[in-house]
């Protein structure tokens, strides 16, 4: 449906089925989307591939965008192992410093963008874990990150960003004694927050230039034949 809906749609959001790591390597359908005024996306990411993993999402994404009008972006971005519950990267976070932000900036400077005025991104946890082996990061010191990473929109102004606390050694213990106590004595509640991905794949899109010349909708629910 959005191959022919894409060159007059204005509105899009899309949701990806639960626990699904590799939604965002399809996105391509994003470029028939020529006239998008506004995108929500909601996706998940493998927070084994650690911060390059996840700039190279943020970069597949933003590589999408084509609409020249567009001017507001919405980000969801939910970590996660699909092997663990509770998974801990095995690279360091000396990593960081050295990913290459520069392919991405490019993308973010590109002239189509000029009519945008607002991004947000969330980056949560579908379930809690660390995306480095030997540093607990903050909400905090995520939000920087992510700001250093999309530069070019908060130099602009434009970027909102919002993040949750990396969980410590204990939290996960605690975490996995409560989601199987067969494994574990049962410990007391988490503390720190948690955010949930949705769970199953919806596209909506909306087209305000029909042919009656009233905005409609155009609604389209796909469940993941993966689950």
């Amino acid at each position: 449906m959005l191959p022919k809906l894409g060159p007059s749609l204005t509105s899009l959001q899309y949701k990806s089925s639960t626990w699904n790591t590799e939604a965002w390597q399809h996105l391509s359908f994003l470029a028939q989307c020529t006239r998008l005024l506004s995108v929500d996306l909601e996706l998940q990411a493998n927070l084994i591939d650690s911060w390059r993993g996840l700039v190279t999402v943020l970069h597949e994404i933003v590589a999408q965008l084509i609409s020249p009008v567009i001017s507001e972006i919405r980000l969801e971005l939910y970590l996660i192992s699909p092997k663990d519950d509770f998974a801990i990267s095995a690279l360091p976070d000396s990593e960081f410093p050295a990913i290459d932000l520069g392919s991405i900036h490019d993308l973010m400077k590109r002239p189509l963008f000029n009519s945008l005025h607002g991004a947000s991104v969330l980056l949560g946890w579908a379930r809690r874990g660390r995306l480095t082996c030997d540093a607990v990061i903050t909400a905090e010191e995520i939000e920087c990150r992510l700001r250093l990473i999309l530069e070019p929109w908060e130099k602009r102004g434009i970027l909102t960003v919002s993040a949750y606390d990396e969980a410590t050694d204990e939290e996960i213990r605690r975490e996995r004694a409560m989601l199987h106590p067969e494994r574990e004595d049962a410990g007391e509640g988490a503390g720190g927050k948690e955010a949930y991905p949705p769970e199953d794949e919806t596209v909506l899109a909306s087209d305000q230039d029909n042919e009656g010349g009233h905005g409609g909708a155009v609604q389209d629910a796909v469940e993941d034949s993966e689950g």
